[in-house]
């Protein structure tokens, strides 16, 4: 399926329950500017799906209980600049799906009580300079997940009530000047990799829980402040 260039300004177009486990399909370029666009409970199991300099300004994008057990699901380049995309209650067994060099700007991306247990995904060089980011109730039991090289200039993230035991999340060499990280009341750790060297300046906050702060791995190099 070629959606290349494509604008999604009005109306619903639904991909629900589609399996996606062969070949190319993309949406390289789309403007999502209104419409509602659904891949709630559909499989990405093998096939390449490309949504690379996309841009989302306004509308819905619905691909809550999605799963992702092979195969690559890019936005890579792609800009956030408004509406909102759902990916609760997804569960990531395999694959990749990468977001590296997005642009976060605004709107809204929730990643609530997703399930991460193998595969990779990557945020790693991303700017995050306004949008709302939640991965609240979520866990993360495999795979990896990186945020390397990612410029927090104004986003809120958050990752309360998330469930860190096992795989890798990694901030290495990530750089917050503005803004709120949260993991209020996070269970599990140590803190995840690259959090205490974190690049911290400006206004910027990254609250983490107690327990994590007592580690020797969490020396107070950054303004933190207790998630409890």
């Amino acid at each position: 399926m070629d959606f290349t260039d494509a604008t999604f300004s009005e109306g619903t177009v639904s991909f629900e329950l589609a399996t996606f486990t062969t070949g190319t399909v993309s949406f390289e370029r789309a403007a999502f500017s209104g419409a509602e666009v659904s891949f709630m409970g559909a499989t990405f199991s093998g096939a390449r799906v490309h949504f690379d300099d996309a841009t989302f300004s306004d509308g819905v994008v619905l691909s809550t209980a999605a799963k992702l057990s092979e195969g690559l699901l890019s936005f890579r380049h792609a800009v956030f600049s408004g509406g909102r995309m759902f990916f609760e209650s997804v569960l990531f067994s395999g694959g990749t799906a990468s977001f590296i060099h997005a642009t976060f700007s605004k709107g809204l991306v929730r990643w609530t009580r997703a399930m991460f247990s193998g595969g990779t995904t990557s945020f790693e060089h991303a700017t995050f300079s306004g949008a709302t980011m939640s991965f609240d109730g979520s866990g993360f039991t495999g795979g990896t997940m990186s945020f390397k090289y990612a410029t927090f200039s104004g986003s809120t993230m958050s990752f309360e009530v998330a469930t860190f035991s096992g795989g890798s999340v990694s901030f290495e060499r990530t750089e917050f000047t503005a803004g709120t990280m949260s993991f209020r009341e996070a269970q599990g750790g140590p803190a995840p990799a690259g959090l205490v060297n974190a690049h911290t300046t400006g206004s910027a906050q990254v609250l983490i829980p107690s327990a994590w702060l007592s580690a020797p791995e969490s020396a107070a190099v950054l303004p933190w402040e207790s998630g409890t």
